[in-house]
C-alpha cells in the first residue's frame, strides 16, 4: 500500500517545477526584448524620416524664395537678390550659405553655376540642407560633404535686362 500511495502522489502533481518557471521566464524575456527592439527601431526610423521631411520642406521653401528673387533681379544683379535672402559668401566660388533662425538646426547652402549650353540669363541652382550637428563649420559646404539631409536642383531664369 505504501508503494501505491507514493505512485499516486508522484502522478498527481499539481504545480510547476523550478525548471518550468525559469523556462517560461526566459521565453517571456526573449519575447519582450524582441518587441522592445522593434519599438526602438521604429522610433529611430520615425525620427530620421521626420528630419528628412523637415529638411525637404526647408529646401522647397528656399527654392520658392529664389524663384521670387529671380523675377525681381537680373543675372548681373543676382548678388543683390541673394544677399536680400540673408545668404553669405562661402569660401568657394558661387557658393553661399545661411543659418536662419526660422530653421534652427539647419545650415542651408546655395550653389549657382552657369552652364555654357544655356542662355546667359539661366543658372543651375542647387540648394542643400545640412544638419548643423554634422557640419563642422558653414564653409565646409565647399568640400561637398555627403552628410546633407535634403538637396534640390533647378534651373533658374533671371529677369531679363541688364
Amino acid at each position: 500500500m505504501n508503494n501505491l500511495n507514493i505512485t499516486h502522489n508522484i502522478c498527481n502533481k499539481k504545480g510547476s517545477t523550478l525548471v518550468e518557471v525559469i523556462a517560461s521566464f526566459v521565453i517571456l524575456v526573449i519575447l519582450l526584448v524582441s518587441f522592445f527592439t522593434l519599438f526602438i527601431q521604429t522610433k529611430q526610423t520615425t525620427n530620421s524620416s521626420e528630419t528628412i521631411v523637415d529638411a525637404t520642406y526647408v529646401a522647397q521653401t528656399e527654392m520658392e524664395n529664389f524663384y521670387s528673387i529671380s523675377k525681381k533681379y537680373t543675372f548681373n544683379h543676382k548678388e543683390d537678390g541673394i544677399t536680400s535672402l540673408h545668404y553669405q559668401n562661402a569660401s568657394c566660388a558661387n557658393t553661399y550659405f545661411k543659418e536662419d533662425a526660422q530653421y534652427p538646426g539647419y545650415t542651408i547652402a546655395l550653389q549657382l553655376a552657369q552652364n555654357a549650353q544655356f542662355p546667359s540669363n539661366l543658372s543651375d541652382m542647387t540648394i542643400t540642407v545640412y544638419d548643423k550637428k554634422t557640419l563642422e563649420n558653414p564653409d565646409a559646404v565647399c568640400g561637398n560633404p555627403q552628410n546633407y539631409k535634403a538637396i534640390m536642383q533647378n534651373v533658374i531664369e533671371w529677369k531679363a535686362g541688364l
